[in-house]
């Protein structure tokens, strides 16, 4: 169900490192891990938690927060996929950042020891104060200060000046080939056509706030890697102003790779089930997250980018790759 022409890519990306394979092979890995004995104990799964796939974003209120921040991958399974998946990316990360052996390990063990400590401070937690539990800003972790900084200046404005240009029929998204390629008018429609749909799964204050924007351009995106090739349209909407602007993406659910060996989705739809897993997931969700069906297939729809940003592997030099497992454990 990819796009062939993608696929290339992918295996390109793939092939640079160990830690860049591992971003690719949730299938492999889950082929092996669900498999393997587990203690019973069943949870909604991000099902791809590697230390890239935990990062900033906006909250609805639009204060930063730090939590998990992909979810194409998500199910109910065994808590032990997700920890080991995120202590497997610890390694790959700090071996890519330069660690030696006992730097990773040791990393990873603190990554575990954090899960572990974590989870018998919210069992005291009540319900309504657990649900509330978050990172921010405000919490003091200088290792997530680059992060926050850069998730600051991801702003709608960036991305009008990055992705988008003026024409003689207004503003249209850039050809940045293979990155970035507009759609034309036969090649939108299929959206256009699911909009009534993904507008019906918001709550309905933000229906009405989508109410007020019209989409006036539309790009296929290639992006990722585990996502490469998987169909990816973003679209621009405009509101009252032309500063006012709200950039959606289209996200294909071709089903997570762990479905073989997890429980079932209680949502038949795969775009409703994965946002409903990332709303079970995180503290504080895109308002704007929502799901459609174009020409059959299920897609996720949510805002592009909003502020959103993450650690580099490059950046998990030193004490940094510790404290930052740490964190997102």
């Amino acid at each position: 169900h990819r796009d062939a022409d993608a696929l290339r890519f992918r295996w390109g990306r793939m092939a640079a490192s160990p830690f860049t394979f591992l971003r690719g092979n949730a299938a492999l890995m889950a082929w092996d891990t669900g498999r393997q004995p587990t203690t019973g104990l069943a949870c909604q799964l991000c099902g791809d938690p590697h230390v890239l796939n935990l990062g900033a974003y906006a909250a609805p209120n639009q204060e930063l927060v730090f939590d998990l921040n992909d979810f194409d991958e998500t199910c109910r399974g065994p808590w032990e996929w997700d920890l080991k998946r995120l202590a497997v990316s610890v390694v790959l990360g700090g071996q890519a950042a330069g660690h030696d052996r006992p730097g990773c390990e040791a990393a990873v063990r603190a990554c575990a020891e954090t899960y572990r400590h974590a989870l018998h401070a919210f069992a005291d937690l009540g319900a309504g104060e657990l649900a509330r539990t978050d990172i921010d800003p405000s919490d003091g972790h200088e290792t997530l200060d680059p992060v926050f900084e850069k998730a600051a200046r991801d702003t709608p404005a960036r991305l009008l000046e990055k992705a988008v240009e003026a024409s003689g029929e207004g503003r249209r998204f850039r050809a940045l080939p293979p990155g970035l390629t507009p759609l034309s008018e036969a090649e939108s429609r299929p959206y256009l056509g699911a909009w009534e749909e993904y507008q019906a799964a918001l709550a309905p204050a933000w229906r009405q706030a989508l109410a007020a924007y019209v989409p006036i351009a539309l790009a296929r995106r290639v992006s990722g890697c585990g996502s490469m090739g998987v169909r990816n349209v973003l679209v621009l909407c405009e509101g009252t102003s032309p500063e006012d602007v709200l950039f959606l993406e289209f996200k294909a659910q071709l089903g997570s790779a762990w479905q073989p060996y997890a429980l079932p989705d209680p949502e038949a739809h795969r775009g409703q089930a994965v946002a409903a897993g990332q709303q079970r997931l995180q503290t504080w969700s895109d308002p704007f997250l929502g799901w459609t069906t174009v020409e059959g297939t299920p897609f996720l729809v949510r805002q592009w980018s909003d502020h959103k940003a993450s650690l580099g592997t490059d950046e998990l030099t030193g004490s940094v790759l510790a404290s930052y497992a740490r964190i997102c454990g």
